[in-house]
């Protein structure tokens, strides 16, 4: 995917998302429920509180603009540029995503389980995630970015396939939850326990490798 399709593309998703909300608003109820526990909605918002949702979908295509354009690693980006434009689309569409399910849930309570919801985006979340991550290139922005890493292709290679690996897995443990476990709370256990890992693991097995390099140059 080149620059020039992701930007169409997340431009076409972020009018989208506020053509829906323009359309959808004088529908919503005065409160609308903004966050959801296992047990259902449990913070609640004036329905204005959806135009901050659609601000954030902008602020984050400023920020995939402007962060590997100010990243001294910038021309590593080249490098995943491809990764990172499939990367940045799939966030429009999971913002896009959360947004509707939001507005649908105002409009029509318990029409699907929000639960079931929360666990299939994290699932594609991370799925998407894990296969894209073995591709990143040292950079300052973007990644598992260990002070090992940082100072090693070798190391970052390392740590970014192990990460990939076990966040894919994550990814797959979200969904199948989602599926084939009615009880959430155990879903949503197992799935937090596997996002420690993808943070602890690698960031642990990249300092391992460092010390191996020390020991053995």
């Amino acid at each position: 995917m080149s620059v020039k399709t992701r930007r169409i593309c997340c431009i076409a998703i972020t009018v989208l998302t506020f053509l829906f909300l323009a359309a959808s608003y004088p529908f919503l109820p005065e409160q609308i429920p903004t966050h959801w526990g296992i047990d259902g909605p449990d913070e609640y918002n004036p329905k204005a509180y959806v135009w901050f949702f659609g601000g954030m979908a902008v602020l984050f295509n400023l920020l995939f603009e402007v962060v590997p354009k100010i990243d001294p690693k910038y021309q590593n980006y080249m490098k995943f540029i491809k990764e990172y434009n499939i990367f940045c689309v799939f966030m429009n569409f999971f913002m896009f995503a959360c947004i509707a399910a939001m507005v649908i849930q105002c409009l029509r309570p318990g029409s699907f389980d929000m639960s079931q919801f929360a666990c299939v985006m994290a699932g594609l979340t991370l799925l998407v995630t894990g296969n894209i991550l073995p591709k990143f290139k040292p950079n300052f922005s973007s990644g598992i970015k260990t002070p090992w890493a940082l100072a090693d292709e070798e190391n970052w290679r390392k740590t970014h396939r192990l990460g990939g690996k076990i966040t894919f897995f994550s990814g797959l443990l979200w969904l199948f939850g989602a599926f084939f476990i009615s009880d959430k709370k155990l879903v949503f256990t197992a799935g937090i326990l596997s996002v420690a890992a993808i943070v602890i693991v690698p960031y642990v097995m990249s300092y391992v490798w460092w010390r191996r390099g020390r020991e053995n140059p």
